[in-house]
């Protein structure tokens, strides 16, 4: 028996038919019936709209590898780090000196190009308040990790917004230079920490992660 379509158990898992679910998605059924019969590859944009608005496994949707129903950020593979109270500031040096572990943070193994010895990885937060306004437009680009709804309501002017969970489906479509400065922000940290080995990972060569949203004092929209 052949196996179902993936788009075919997406569809019966919320309930619809086919005509009611090609019309959510907003592609016609002579598309949806291409999709289900290989006729046509489920282009990444729709994927990702299925993802986000059923929750499903994006990585299941593309591949069949995984779960179709999303579970969360849990990584079942990772390294366990510690995040430090350390503050550094390019140019400034360490501002706090009591240093305690204040939160953890998992990263899946398959960011690091090599084995990593857990116990003797940390991870600080670093301010980029010298790199402003020392690059020039054109020089980066900033990338927004966040949702798109809180991209929506405020982030910093002229950045693109690409949520950290999609971002190595997308970054292509947006930078092909492996060697473009990036600039990397979301709303606290941890998101865009994830994003940044993301990026390592796929060969970008120069991934600065800004840090908070929140901390953020210059220009907004």
């Amino acid at each position: 028996m052949a196996k179902k379509p993936r788009l075919e158990k997406v569809r019966e898992y919320i309930g619809v038919n086919k005509k009611e679910f090609a019309t959510k998605l907003e592609i016609t059924q002579n598309s949806y019936t291409n999709y289900i019969n290989n006729k046509r590859t489920i282009p990444t944009e729709l994927a990702i709209k299925i993802k986000q608005m059923y929750d499903i496994n994006l990585d299941w949707l593309l591949t069949g590898i995984g779960e179709m129903i999303a579970t969360g950020n849990t990584v079942k593979d990772g390294y366990e780090i510690e995040v430090l109270s350390v503050h550094a500031s390019a140019g400034h040096g360490i501002t706090n000196y009591v240093v305690e572990a204040v939160d953890t943070i998992i990263l899946d193994k398959s960011l690091f190009k090599t084995p990593q010895d857990q116990d003797k990885m940390k991870l600080i937060r670093v301010s980029g308040d010298s790199m402003f306004p020392t690059l020039n437009d054109g020089d980066f680009v900033i990338i927004d990790v966040r949702t798109f709804a809180e991209y929506n309501q405020s982030h910093i002017k002229d950045s693109i917004n690409i949520p950290y969970d999609i971002i190595e489906y997308q970054i292509e479509n947006y930078i092909k230079d492996k060697n473009q400065k990036i600039i990397i922000y979301c709303r606290s940290w941890n998101r865009s920490a994830i994003a940044t080995w993301k990026l390592i990972y796929m060969w970008y060569t120069d991934v600065n992660d800004l840090w908070a949203f929140d901390n953020w004092e210059w220009e907004v929209e």
